[in-house]
């Protein structure tokens, strides 16, 4: 019998990339959940995680196994973030645990943000290290985690899916590659002079391709241990200046400069995670190679 799967968010980035991955698995019955419908969206469930009522009726009515909440992210409104991420989140585990005899998988997206600024610089963090986040989202993300960890205390059936710098086919332009490859496209079909404007440069980064972000979702799901964070990361570090310039590299035209603006009040600092613990509990590892990831971010935007 197909497992059902419920994404929230599933018109996200994460969620509809999510979406398309189960798709393709025969074994998975995917229902997504929307917080309004949209026209373009698959048919799903419209519900607010806030709504705590009528997601109790939702759980009941579909008792999906897994539960993928990929709602809030990056929200420049601290009050707006706040609510998305933790008061939707506590509204889930509440609904969810109270429907009778039913206790699904629920995962939760954490991100390296929690981390903040590593020490010695370069190591790979692992799960163990500190959480010393530098910034607002940072900050709320990490008050999510233990939130999440809370309930699994309490016996829910909670793993958190610690995310690093995803790309790929679908970035949206909040984050730094999309933003690269959008302005690439826009230099290509001549609707931007050929100066690409960016902030600093000399961070490094763990990048990671969506689908492989994507493979690692499912098998925390399948294989996870309750309780638990995972690092979804490629312990791979790569400066934003390289990644940007092999970007460029694929570009259809020459000559494009770059306007790096160093004192745009964003920090720059080095971030690079081990999936050790990961791999050893789920057998995942990477697989998709950062030219690719690039070429795929480009290649959404031309489309």
């Amino acid at each position: 019998m197909k497992k059902t799967v419920l994404i929230a968010g599933a018109g996200g980035f994460l969620g509809s990339a999510l979406t398309r991955y189960l798709d393709r698995e025969s074994s998975w019955k995917v229902v997504g959940l929307y917080r309004r419908q949209r026209k373009g969206f698959p048919k799903g469930v419209v519900c607010d995680l806030k709504a705590a009522r009528k997601l109790k009726a939702v759980f009941a009515d579909l008792r999906p196994d897994i539960i993928f909440n990929l709602t809030g992210g990056r929200i420049t409104d601290s009050h707006r973030l706040y609510i998305d991420n933790i008061e939707a989140t506590q509204s889930l585990f509440e609904a969810a645990g109270a429907v009778s005899g039913y206790n699904p998988r629920i995962i939760i997206p954490g991100t390296a943000a929690e981390y903040g600024r590593v020490t010695p610089p370069g190591k790979a963090v692992n799960e163990n290290d500190p959480a010393r986040p530098l910034s607002h989202y940072g900050f709320v993300k990490l008050m999510q985690t233990q939130l999440s960890l809370f309930y699994a205390g309490r016996g829910m059936d909670v793993c958190v899916a610690r995310m690093f710098n995803i790309c790929g086919f679908g970035t949206p332009e909040h984050l730094a590659l999309g933003r690269f490859a959008a302005q690439v496209v826009r230099i290509e079909n001549k609707r931007q002079p050929p100066q690409l404007l960016t902030g600093p440069l000399n961070g490094r980064r763990d990048f990671l391709d969506i689908d492989d972000v994507c493979r690692a979702l499912v098998m925390i799901a399948k294989k996870g241990k309750s309780g638990r964070v995972y690092n979804v990361c490629s312990s791979r570090a790569c400066t934003i200046r390289d990644a940007l310039n092999r970007m460029l590299a694929s570009a259809r035209v020459r000559g494009i400069t770059v306007r790096e603006q160093k004192n745009c009040g964003q920090e720059s600092f080095d971030i690079r995670g081990s999936f050790a613990r990961l791999k050893k509990d789920t057998g995942w590892a990477p697989r998709v190679p950062l030219d690719k990831s690039l070429a795929g971010t480009l290649a959404y935007y031309r489309r």
